[in-house]
């Protein structure tokens, strides 16, 4: 995000680039110590989250076509999305070339929206490139699935597989569940997102979803209070807004519980909370205050 407000546009594809497989760690020495194409699309596909759980990856074959598919797993704001579209595909591109050991130019990039930069991608990807598709998407013909890998690696291979499915088994662990969960807090905005969703986007029952946040040390309203808390923070800073309208945006239907969840946070009003705030650092410091982020 940081990266998003002071990058030009494009930035994406320009990091995209420069990331090889060596760059994608285990996951990268598997796909390209794998026999062939084929297993190399079919780890990636069972363990591409590991490289980074934002997003996952989908194989489908449409006539004599495979579509590799990236689909988000967990809800970004339109700024992070892109960025990482861009860098999730030209590093597929790289994959792809590492085992073809050339550019591949009958390949279809397919992005869902079109970018004020679009006019930047042909600098970038070997292949033709559409925009507003719908799902984000590198086309490859079919033909080249069982392609063998000339960096194949039958023992580093199953030394990554390993190392991948143990990363794998980590990141259903308890405390990985709870920061999905802060994640959709901080993507669906307001109040956070009800039990309900989030059990439904992380694919699991909300029994099963409580059961894992307990196992964490946590519940799901401890972590929506969290959420509501720093979101406070941030809309109290606003000053053209009154308390009843942050009430509402944090999913308060009454402004004197907001007044209420102030208190027990801050231990101020939210009339005097957004006073202590205008005041200096220092000032605060003098008197003894924590950091209101803390």
């Amino acid at each position: 995000r940081n990266l998003n407000s002071v990058a030009p546009p494009g930035h994406g594809l320009v990091i995209g680039a420069r990331l090889g497989s060596a760059t994608h760690g285990v996951v990268g020495l598997g796909v390209v110590s794998a026999p062939t194409l084929r297993d190399a699309l079919e780890l990636l596909v069972r363990y591409g989250h590991v490289r980074d759980p934002s997003f996952g990856w989908q194989l489908r074959k449409v006539g004599r076509q495979i579509r590799i598919e990236l689909h988000e797993r967990i809800d970004l704001l339109d700024e992070e999305r892109l960025p990482e579209i861009e860098t999730f595909l030209l590093s597929l591109q790289a994959f792809i070339e590492s085992i073809l050991g050339r550019k591949v130019e009958e390949t279809k990039v397919e992005v869902s929206a079109r970018p004020s930069h679009a006019d930047l991608y042909g600098r970038y990807f070997s292949g033709s490139v559409s925009f507003g598709t719908g799902v984000n998407a590198l086309v490859i013909p079919e033909s080249w699935l069982d392609h063998a890998s000339p960096f194949a690696d039958p023992a580093l291979h199953r030394v990554s597989v390993q190392s991948l499915e143990a990363m794998a088994e980590r990141l259903k662990g308890r405390r990985y569940t709870a920061a999905l969960v802060e994640e959709l807090m901080a993507s669906g905005g307001r109040g956070g997102r009800p039990l309900e969703e989030v059990a439904r986007r992380l694919a699991v029952s909300k029994r099963t979803l409580i059961r894992r946040l307990g196992e964490a040390g946590t519940t799901y309203r401890e972590l929506r209070d969290a959420h509501r808390r720093k979101l406070a923070i941030k809309l109290l800073s606003d000053t053209s807004l009154t308390a009843g309208e942050i009430a509402h945006r944090l999913g308060y239907e009454d402004a004197s519980n907001f007044g209420k969840a102030c208190h027990r946070w801050f231990g101020l009003s939210p009339g005097a909370l957004r006073e202590r705030m205008r005041e200096p650092p220092r000032k605060r410091a003098r008197r003894g205050h924590t950091p209101l982020g803390g």
